[in-house]
Protein backbone atom coordinates (compact mmCIF):
# COMPACT_ATOMS: atom_id res chain seq x y z
CA UNK A 1 0.00 0.00 0.00
CA UNK A 2 1.27 3.49 -0.88
CA UNK A 3 1.70 6.10 1.82
CA UNK A 4 0.04 9.49 1.70
CA UNK A 5 1.60 12.50 3.41
CA UNK A 6 0.15 15.92 4.12
CA UNK A 7 1.96 19.23 4.33
CA UNK A 8 0.61 22.67 5.03
CA UNK A 9 2.35 25.66 3.55
CA UNK A 10 1.69 27.80 6.65
CA UNK A 11 4.18 30.66 6.65
CA UNK A 12 6.93 28.86 4.73
CA UNK A 13 8.66 30.50 1.82
CA UNK A 14 8.39 28.61 -1.46
CA UNK A 15 12.09 27.68 -1.19
CA UNK A 16 11.64 26.22 2.30
CA UNK A 17 8.50 24.35 1.21
CA UNK A 18 10.44 22.76 -1.66
CA UNK A 19 13.34 21.95 0.70
CA UNK A 20 10.89 20.09 2.96
CA UNK A 21 9.53 18.10 0.03
CA UNK A 22 13.03 17.19 -1.16
CA UNK A 23 14.25 16.32 2.34
CA UNK A 24 11.50 13.71 2.56
CA UNK A 25 12.01 12.57 -1.04
CA UNK A 26 8.56 13.69 -2.13
CA UNK A 27 8.41 14.51 -5.82
CA UNK A 28 4.67 14.84 -6.39
CA UNK A 29 2.16 17.08 -4.66
CA UNK A 30 -1.58 17.55 -5.08
CA UNK A 31 -3.15 20.89 -4.26
CA UNK A 32 -6.62 20.05 -2.97
CA UNK A 33 -7.73 23.58 -2.10
CA UNK A 34 -11.10 24.52 -3.59
CA UNK A 35 -9.58 27.85 -4.60
CA UNK A 36 -5.83 27.57 -5.34
CA UNK A 37 -5.17 31.17 -4.38
CA UNK A 38 -3.64 32.81 -1.33
CA UNK A 39 -3.83 36.55 -0.71
CA UNK A 40 -1.27 36.26 2.09
CA UNK A 41 1.12 33.82 0.42
CA UNK A 42 0.96 34.55 -3.32
CA UNK A 43 3.92 32.21 -3.91
CA UNK A 44 1.42 29.38 -3.27
CA UNK A 45 -1.01 30.45 -5.98
CA UNK A 46 -1.76 27.89 -8.69
CA UNK A 47 0.18 29.61 -11.46
CA UNK A 48 3.31 29.91 -9.31
CA UNK A 49 3.14 26.30 -8.09
CA UNK A 50 2.58 25.07 -11.65
CA UNK A 51 5.88 26.61 -12.71
CA UNK A 52 7.89 25.58 -9.61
Amino acid sequence: MKELFTIGHSNHSLDHFIELLLAHRLSTIADVRSSPYSKYSPHFNKDVLDSA
